[in-house]
């Protein structure tokens, strides 16, 4: 028997739970439960195989589930997927963090590190002309920000984590540099301004995460992370310079940016326009002592795109 403190860790096979599974464990100080829907998947063997850890079954629809999943441990590592597991339903998330939230509780978990966003209800004014989509402005922020507080309402020790854009979006979401003309310069379209915004490499939330878990003053906090934060015009310069092609920053409007024929555009577009609107809002929080506390030093772009050079470039 191990004798260090246990840690489930959810999302397992997405970006952030893989992200935190993979700093716990070079830490050394805990052991991690990975909690899948499916241990079976091809997926799901594979990170245990990997990563030498042990994986359990639980859906977030099922209480019940996550209870059994969780007992023993010490901590939590929760985070949830409006775009997929949730169906883009505000509620159905909701439900989902109460539902970890509620189960965390029963089975003793003294530390929960929660994935959270602002709830932008808190920060918009009333005489913003930002549409409200499902009665909220940015359906995939404002349920984790709820969700945050209730948990906080149970007595819940959570420590919040604000995340940033991940620069995996420039793959994963097709907002990397494309070409709509031969012979033309390439573009990222954003409807974003000339404010400053805060990105994260994935496996910074991981080691952030796993710094925070070392230290119990943070719970009942909220913190923010990121690994760089650049103008569009920057990254757009960036790209350039590192992919070896001209690519150059698209400034469209949030309704321009709206009707792009792809899921949930709407709600990013308001996500990206109320980071131009409230950016010292969404930037403060991500770029305090904090951060450097406990990630002393972020990924830089251009090391990632680096990285990801043929892929991005088999993109454009």
């Amino acid at each position: 028997m191990s004798s260090k403190l246990l840690i489930a860790v959810t999302g397992i096979t997405g970006r952030q739970g893989g992200a935190v599974a993979r700093a716990l464990l070079q830490d050394g100080t805990y052991d991690v439960l990975g909690v899948t829907r499916d241990p079976q998947s091809e997926r799901a063997k594979t990170l245990a195989d990997q990563l030498k850890i042990k994986m359990v079954k639980a859906d977030m629809a099922d209480e019940g589930s996550l209870r059994a999943a969780f007992q023993g441990c010490y901590g939590a590592f929760l985070v949830t997927d409006y775009w997929a597991s949730c169906g883009m339903d505000p509620l159905v998330e909701l439900q989902h963090i109460k539902n970890l939230g509620n189960a965390c509780k029963a089975a003793g978990v003294e530390h929960v590190v929660f994935s959270a966003l602002e709830d932008t209800r808190k920060i918009v004014k009333e005489d913003n002309p930002l549409p409200k989509l499902k009665g909220l402005y940015v359906p995939h922020y404002d349920m984790k920000g709820e969700g945050l507080e209730w948990m906080r309402a149970q007595g819940i020790p959570a420590t919040g984590i604000y995340t940033s854009f991940f620069y995996s979006n420039f793959i994963d979401f097709g907002m990397g540099p494309k070409r709509y003309v031969p012979d033309q310069p390439a573009v990222i379209t954003f409807p974003l301004g000339t404010e400053p915004f805060p990105m994260n490499d994935v496996e910074d939330i991981g080691r952030f995460a796993a710094a925070v878990f070392k230290d119990k003053s943070t719970m009942g906090k909220t913190l923010g992370v990121s690994s760089q934060t650049m103008t569009m015009e920057e990254v757009a310069k960036l790209f350039t310079e590192t992919l070896g092609i001209e690519v150059r920053y698209n400034m469209v409007s949030r309704d321009e940016y709206a009707k792009l024929p792809f899921p949930g555009a709407d709600d990013l577009a308001n996500m990206f326009q109320l980071n131009s609107d409230y950016n010292k809002e969404f930037c403060s929080l991500r770029s305090s002592e904090d951060v450097k506390k406990y990630l002393p030093r972020g990924v830089p772009l251009r090391n990632w795109i680096m990285e990801h050079k043929e892929v991005l470039l088999q993109r454009v």
